[in-house]
């Protein structure tokens, strides 16, 4: 018999050091924005080229991936809005997909989802999150939250960079996918993330300044759970 997950696992494989080649090679002393309000241990290790000393599981990987191809099947729609837009003269404006930004003051690097310029010349930031069925429902549930700190600052840390390239940023939002209904919902982020995100990186850099961060439980990791997912996690906790 076949070993499916063999196969599709060399196929994401493949995928990943792709992307890393493309957009990281070279890169690894940059912090990036996606790492926004996480453990400030593992972000020392990574902007000092620590050796990694635990690989991703496949499990963990087929469901990352699934976030990648509603990214690209994203990123093709709305090349298709800018298209139609042009053809058929809607006047809408156009999208800015997939733009490379930088904070240099901040050591700060990522890439937007999507930034859309309006014909009044207004700009607002998006940012495509995926989620299952469980933490839907703790987001958008009758008893549920749907601000979520981590990816708010992530989207302030990439406004500051937008609102450098364009002279100003007019509204950020995150836009959410479920993977097991396709439901979607779009979520407002306040601009004064900017302010907040810039904060959190000041005191990053101030922070790496003096060395690697204490092991603190809450803070250095923020949450438990990142421990699970960390490239570093027995270089660590060891």
């Amino acid at each position: 018999m076949i070993n499916f997950e063999e196969v599709l696992g060399s196929w994401m494989d493949y995928c990943n050091e792709a992307n890393r080649l493309d957009r990281y090679e070279g890169m690894d002393k940059w912090y990036g924005g996606s790492s926004s309000g996480s453990c400030r241990r593992k972000l020392f290790y990574k902007v000092n080229s620590y050796e990694k000393t635990n690989a991703t599981n496949q499990s963990s990987l087929r469901k990352m991936r699934l976030g990648t191809i509603f990214h690209e099947d994203m990123e093709q729609a709305l090349e298709m809005f800018n298209n139609k837009s042009e053809e058929n003269d809607w006047d809408k404006g156009k999208f800015h997909i997939e733009s490379e930004l930088r904070v240099p003051e901040l050591n700060l690097r990522g890439f937007s989802d999507a930034i859309f310029e309006d014909t009044d010349g207004k700009i607002y930031l998006y940012d495509f999150k995926t989620a299952g069925s469980f933490p839907w429902k703790l987001k958008f549930g009758k008893s549920g939250n749907p601000n979520d700190e981590r990816y708010a600052l992530q989207l302030g840390s990439y406004g500051l960079a937008v609102k450098e390239n364009f002279g100003r940023l007019d509204g950020m939002a995150l836009v959410y996918y479920n993977k097991d209904n396709s439901d979607m919902r779009t979520v407002q982020v306040p601009l004064h993330y900017m302010e907040k995100a810039k904060a959190w990186w000041t005191e990053t850099n101030n922070v790496h300044a003096k060395g690697l961060p204490a092991l603190k439980p809450g803070e250095n990791p923020s949450a438990a759970w990142e421990c699970n997912y960390c490239d570093w996690k027995n270089l660590c906790l060891n």
